[in-house]
């Protein structure tokens, strides 16, 4: 795996941006960039509030090259999804593709998810459910370590707001 800049300096903690300075705790930043990008980024969002007009050039002018991209693929016969392999007769996508749209939109078992516990079956795969639970033991195992996941989660959330605190206090808005 190639190392870009930005990996270097966030391990070895300076900032990202600059380069030169030492990084806050907890952010990728020195206070000088910090600073500056807040001020970027209320701009940015302040202009994106008033300018709905942009917004909309900016979604237009996407929709079109995807729209060039797509007519680009189709003519050269490639899936217009991945543009890796050739189209499937009478689609314009290739049949790994629409395999895989199949899969995510197909039920398993041919019962829908909200009536398989009721079969005694795991509601997010099918598979016969484990103990007295609702859900397999693989989906039981993959619930729990979430559970753990989520704890973590909330420790990062404590460091948020401490952080948030913080910068309020050094860079006052006016």
């Amino acid at each position: 795996m190639i190392k870009t800049n930005y990996d270097r300096y966030k391990e070895k903690g300076i900032c990202v941006r600059c380069g030169k300075d030492e990084a806050m705790i907890n952010s990728y930043h020195c206070p000088d960039c910090a600073e500056k990008k807040a001020i970027q980024e209320s701009k940015y969002w302040r202009r994106m509030k008033k300018d709905r007009e942009y917004i909309n050039k900016i979604y237009a002018k996407n929709r079109e090259q995807y729209k060039k991209r797509d007519k680009k693929r189709d003519e050269a016969g490639l899936c217009v999804k991945c543009g890796k392999r050739s189209q499937r007769q009478g689609s314009r996508w290739c049949i790994d593709c629409i395999t895989k749209l199949k899969r995510f939109y197909k039920n398993k078992n041919g019962i829908p998810r909200s009536e398989r516990v009721s079969y005694g079956l795991c509601y997010f795969c099918g598979e016969p459910k484990w103990k007295k639970y609702k859900v397999c033991e693989k989906h039981y195992k993959i619930l729990a370590d979430g559970f753990k996941w989520n704890v973590a989660t909330e420790k990062r959330k404590e460091a948020r707001e401490k952080r948030k605190n913080f910068n309020k206090i050094i860079f006052i808005r006016k």
